[in-house]
Protein backbone atom coordinates (compact mmCIF):
# COMPACT_ATOMS: atom_id res chain seq x y z
CA UNK A 1 0.00 0.00 0.00
CA UNK A 2 1.19 3.49 -0.98
CA UNK A 3 -0.33 6.85 0.73
CA UNK A 4 -0.41 8.69 3.81
CA UNK A 5 -1.22 11.80 5.84
CA UNK A 6 -4.46 13.92 5.99
CA UNK A 7 -6.61 13.61 2.53
CA UNK A 8 -4.12 11.00 1.34
CA UNK A 9 -4.85 8.46 -1.15
CA UNK A 10 -3.97 4.35 -1.06
CA UNK A 11 -3.81 2.13 -3.84
CA UNK A 12 -3.37 -1.61 -3.88
CA UNK A 13 -2.23 -4.05 -6.31
CA UNK A 14 -3.24 -7.22 -6.25
CA UNK A 15 -0.72 -10.11 -8.42
CA UNK A 16 -2.64 -12.53 -10.95
CA UNK A 17 -3.55 -15.46 -9.66
CA UNK A 18 -0.72 -16.78 -12.25
CA UNK A 19 2.15 -15.29 -10.37
CA UNK A 20 1.06 -16.67 -7.06
CA UNK A 21 0.85 -20.20 -7.91
CA UNK A 22 4.25 -20.06 -9.60
CA UNK A 23 5.83 -17.89 -6.73
CA UNK A 24 4.31 -20.73 -4.26
CA UNK A 25 5.57 -23.79 -6.63
CA UNK A 26 9.55 -21.75 -6.66
CA UNK A 27 9.16 -21.32 -2.57
CA UNK A 28 8.32 -24.76 -1.76
CA UNK A 29 11.17 -26.35 -4.37
CA UNK A 30 13.26 -23.72 -2.39
CA UNK A 31 12.37 -25.40 0.90
CA UNK A 32 12.65 -28.77 -0.67
CA UNK A 33 15.99 -28.21 -1.99
CA UNK A 34 17.57 -26.37 1.16
CA UNK A 35 17.12 -30.08 3.09
CA UNK A 36 19.12 -31.36 0.86
CA UNK A 37 22.06 -30.87 3.16
CA UNK A 38 26.01 -30.34 1.97
CA UNK A 39 27.28 -32.99 -0.86
CA UNK A 40 30.99 -32.93 -0.14
CA UNK A 41 32.80 -33.18 -3.47
CA UNK A 42 34.63 -36.94 -3.48
CA UNK A 43 37.01 -36.63 -6.37
CA UNK A 44 40.68 -35.67 -6.59
CA UNK A 45 41.31 -32.01 -5.46
CA UNK A 46 44.97 -32.25 -7.03
CA UNK A 47 46.44 -34.39 -9.88
CA UNK A 48 49.55 -36.81 -8.56
CA UNK A 49 52.79 -36.00 -10.14
CA UNK A 50 53.45 -38.26 -13.56
CA UNK A 51 56.45 -40.79 -13.64
CA UNK A 52 58.31 -38.65 -15.54
CA UNK A 53 57.86 -35.71 -13.89
CA UNK A 54 59.18 -37.27 -10.52
CA UNK A 55 61.88 -39.24 -13.22
CA UNK A 56 62.98 -35.11 -13.55
CA UNK A 57 62.56 -33.70 -10.20
CA UNK A 58 65.25 -37.18 -9.25
CA UNK A 59 67.28 -35.86 -11.57
CA UNK A 60 67.81 -32.62 -10.24
CA UNK A 61 68.49 -34.15 -6.92
CA UNK A 62 70.98 -36.50 -7.95
CA UNK A 63 72.67 -33.63 -9.90
CA UNK A 64 72.43 -31.18 -7.14
CA UNK A 65 73.78 -33.73 -4.88
CA UNK A 66 76.70 -34.19 -7.07
CA UNK A 67 78.21 -30.76 -6.71
CA UNK A 68 76.77 -29.81 -2.82
CA UNK A 69 77.63 -33.29 -1.30
CA UNK A 70 80.28 -35.10 -3.69
CA UNK A 71 80.34 -38.73 -3.32
CA UNK A 72 77.03 -38.09 -0.57
CA UNK A 73 73.69 -40.50 -1.16
CA UNK A 74 71.19 -37.58 -3.21
CA UNK A 75 67.95 -37.04 -1.77
CA UNK A 76 64.76 -38.75 -2.23
CA UNK A 77 62.56 -36.80 -4.48
CA UNK A 78 59.21 -38.65 -3.31
CA UNK A 79 60.15 -38.73 0.33
CA UNK A 80 57.74 -37.45 2.24
CA UNK A 81 54.78 -37.91 -0.27
CA UNK A 82 51.90 -39.71 0.71
CA UNK A 83 51.23 -42.15 -1.88
CA UNK A 84 48.73 -40.90 -5.00
CA UNK A 85 45.05 -42.38 -4.73
CA UNK A 86 43.54 -43.76 -7.88
CA UNK A 87 40.23 -41.93 -9.41
CA UNK A 88 39.11 -44.10 -12.27
CA UNK A 89 42.83 -44.21 -14.34
CA UNK A 90 43.54 -40.51 -12.85
CA UNK A 91 46.43 -40.55 -9.95
CA UNK A 92 45.98 -37.81 -7.53
CA UNK A 93 45.13 -36.71 -4.24
CA UNK A 94 41.31 -35.83 -2.50
CA UNK A 95 40.66 -34.01 1.15
CA UNK A 96 37.65 -36.42 1.40
CA UNK A 97 39.17 -38.38 3.70
CA UNK A 98 40.23 -36.19 5.62
CA UNK A 99 36.67 -33.85 5.83
CA UNK A 100 35.18 -37.26 6.60
CA UNK A 101 38.02 -37.53 9.77
CA UNK A 102 36.39 -34.12 10.59
CA UNK A 103 33.38 -34.58 10.54
CA UNK A 104 33.71 -37.86 13.13
CA UNK A 105 35.28 -35.87 15.37
CA UNK A 106 32.81 -33.14 15.10
CA UNK A 107 30.17 -35.39 16.66
CA UNK A 108 32.64 -36.99 19.28
CA UNK A 109 33.33 -34.04 20.33
CA UNK A 110 30.76 -31.81 19.78
CA UNK A 111 27.56 -34.49 19.23
CA UNK A 112 25.12 -31.14 19.90
CA UNK A 113 26.16 -29.16 17.37
CA UNK A 114 26.69 -31.83 14.90
CA UNK A 115 22.99 -33.09 15.67
CA UNK A 116 21.87 -29.46 15.11
CA UNK A 117 23.73 -29.08 12.03
CA UNK A 118 22.20 -32.41 10.07
CA UNK A 119 18.75 -31.66 11.77
CA UNK A 120 18.22 -29.51 8.76
CA UNK A 121 18.90 -31.96 6.33
CA UNK A 122 17.78 -35.48 4.68
CA UNK A 123 19.28 -38.42 5.89
CA UNK A 124 21.90 -38.87 2.93
CA UNK A 125 21.35 -42.71 2.92
CA UNK A 126 17.66 -42.86 3.32
CA UNK A 127 16.56 -40.01 1.62
CA UNK A 128 14.50 -39.96 5.48
CA UNK A 129 14.12 -36.38 7.74
CA UNK A 130 14.75 -33.45 8.19
CA UNK A 131 14.50 -34.32 12.39
CA UNK A 132 14.50 -32.04 15.18
CA UNK A 133 17.92 -32.29 16.53
CA UNK A 134 18.84 -34.59 19.02
CA UNK A 135 19.70 -33.07 22.89
CA UNK A 136 22.71 -33.89 24.70
CA UNK A 137 23.09 -33.75 28.69
CA UNK A 138 26.38 -31.95 29.94
CA UNK A 139 28.47 -35.14 29.46
CA UNK A 140 27.75 -36.07 26.25
CA UNK A 141 24.73 -38.80 26.22
CA UNK A 142 21.69 -38.66 24.16
CA UNK A 143 18.37 -37.22 26.31
CA UNK A 144 15.48 -39.80 24.92
CA UNK A 145 13.06 -37.39 22.58
CA UNK A 146 9.57 -37.42 24.57
CA UNK A 147 7.12 -38.94 21.85
CA UNK A 148 3.44 -37.49 22.51
CA UNK A 149 0.83 -40.07 23.35
CA UNK A 150 -1.62 -40.13 20.93
CA UNK A 151 -5.19 -38.78 22.66
CA UNK A 152 -8.13 -41.19 21.27
CA UNK A 153 -10.69 -38.97 19.87
CA UNK A 154 -13.52 -37.26 22.21
CA UNK A 155 -12.48 -33.94 21.40
CA UNK A 156 -9.37 -34.05 23.77
CA UNK A 157 -6.95 -33.92 21.37
CA UNK A 158 -6.05 -34.64 17.66
CA UNK A 159 -5.68 -38.43 18.14
CA UNK A 160 -3.05 -40.68 16.76
CA UNK A 161 -1.53 -39.58 13.14
CA UNK A 162 -3.63 -41.06 9.96
CA UNK A 163 -0.33 -41.83 8.49
CA UNK A 164 3.22 -40.11 7.72
CA UNK A 165 1.93 -37.92 4.94
CA UNK A 166 0.33 -36.17 7.36
CA UNK A 167 1.65 -33.55 10.13
CA UNK A 168 0.27 -31.83 12.53
CA UNK A 169 -1.18 -28.12 12.31
CA UNK A 170 -2.46 -26.46 14.87
CA UNK A 171 -3.82 -29.06 17.31
CA UNK A 172 -5.28 -30.79 13.81
CA UNK A 173 -3.49 -33.70 11.08
CA UNK A 174 -3.12 -32.17 7.82
CA UNK A 175 -2.37 -33.92 5.18
CA UNK A 176 1.09 -32.70 2.74
CA UNK A 177 0.88 -32.37 -1.21
CA UNK A 178 2.50 -35.01 -2.48
CA UNK A 179 3.19 -37.01 0.57
CA UNK A 180 6.02 -34.96 1.54
CA UNK A 181 7.18 -36.14 5.02
CA UNK A 182 9.53 -33.15 6.93
CA UNK A 183 10.37 -35.08 9.83
CA UNK A 184 10.75 -38.43 8.32
CA UNK A 185 10.41 -41.27 10.37
CA UNK A 186 11.85 -41.73 13.63
CA UNK A 187 15.71 -40.94 13.08
CA UNK A 188 17.65 -38.43 14.77
CA UNK A 189 21.50 -38.50 14.17
CA UNK A 190 23.93 -40.69 12.41
CA UNK A 191 23.42 -39.33 8.78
Amino acid sequence: MAGGGKGGSSSETELPKWYEDAAQKQIALADKVSKQGYVPYQGPDVAAFTPTTMAGMQSVNDWASTFDNPGGKPVDAAAGMPKPQDFNGVPGYSSYGGYMDEMARLKKVYPGIASYIESYSIDPKTGAGPNPPQQFDAGGKPIPTPVPKPTGGGGSGPGPSPGPEYVLVNGKWVKQSGGDNNWGGGHTSGH
